[in-house]
């Protein structure tokens, strides 16, 4: 639902949003007119992570820890390995108290390089539910745009009717 004259976000152009999530999120969100009421979900020791947050009712999420700068801070530990992103909980006992673990909606990713600079990765979808060697809990996400909006997307379209008649995920 943009304007003909608003560019698609393409993971090919490698355009970097800068050094805060907060201020990307906000430019993005102007640009495609998301809920700017959540810009302080991306800002300073907060989870940069918010549900609804696009037009679409997508999530948007900013990895500032992956294996793209080498970081984890200690709760989890996000890795990127081609279409997938594995979110791996280091600390179990945050889970109890953390909605976004029990969260399986849309998400438009964004990372953080070696460089400090965001990138957008794409859009994800839930794709299985692992365990590591220690037996901590690993999401896994599968990239099915690398484009945002994502318009007509069979993957998309099959992901969210399973998720709405409350089928298995495909």
């Amino acid at each position: 639902m943009t304007s003909n004259n608003t560019r698609i976000l393409d993971f090919k152009d490698y355009e970097d949003f800068g050094y805060s999530a907060r201020d990307a999120y906000r430019s993005i969100g102007r640009r495609y007119h998301w809920d700017m009421s959540l810009a302080e979900s991306f800002g300073p020791q907060k989870l940069l992570y918010a549900t609804d947050a696009t037009l679409e009712g997508f999530s948007v999420w900013f990895l500032a820890h992956s294996n793209f700068n080498e970081e984890d801070n200690g709760i989890w530990r996000n890795s990127f390995d081609g279409d997938y992103i594995r979110e791996e909980w280091l600390n179990q006992n945050i889970l109890h108290h953390n909605k976004m673990i029990l969260d399986h909606t849309v998400r438009v990713v964004f990372a953080k390089k070696k460089s400090g600079k965001y990138y957008f990765m794409g859009v994800y979808v839930l794709d299985n539910f692992e365990k590591n060697d220690d037996g901590n809990r690993v999401k896994i996400y599968k990239r099915i745009s690398t484009v945002y909006p994502v318009g007509e997307n069979e993957e998309l379209a099959r992901y969210i009717k399973a998720w709405e008649d409350e089928e298995e995920l495909p």
